[in-house]
């Protein structure tokens, strides 16, 4: 499965291929080279660690959603934050301005292929691919 990103990394656009889908590992690659890469492995694997654990919670949060049921997500993003001094970090769900209520009393189950009409988004197949994405990072950085 292919992942479809936007990396800024130290509040800058890398300058090669940043619109484009790539794999699970190698976004996970670019992740462990870019993510604090003269810090600490400690520091490092403190920070992915805490990242994955809010991105696992962010997907339960969204599973039993009520608002997420019934509404179509279209270009929303996660926006993460580390803060290198203190070791904090965090995960946000954003960009929610092509949010769209479905038709009638029609739910979407967010993991369901899309096909014209049926309003599926591929929201929780994006944030299973991104926790796949960081437990990797994770390995990575333990290997």
């Amino acid at each position: 499965s292919a992942l479809s990103h936007v990396l800024c990394v130290h509040g800058k656009v890398p300058k090669h291929e940043f619109w484009q889908n790539h794999t699970v590992e190698d976004t996970a690659a670019f992740i462990e080279h870019q993510m604090l890469p003269d810090a600490a492995r400690d520091l490092r694997l403190q920070v992915v660690s805490a990242l994955l654990q809010r991105l696992v919670f962010v997907l339960d949060v969204m599973t039993r959603s009520s608002f997420i049921k019934v509404n179509e997500v279209i270009g929303a993003s996660l926006l993460f934050i580390v803060n290198r001094s203190c070791s904090k970090s965090g995960v946000y769900f954003i960009d929610l301005a092509k949010t769209s209520l479905v038709p009638g009393t029609m739910t979407i189950d967010h993991r369901t292929k899309w096909t014209l009409g049926n309003h599926e988004d591929g929201l929780f197949l994006g944030m299973d691919n991104v926790i796949r994405c960081f437990h990797e990072v994770q390995r990575l950085i333990t290997a």
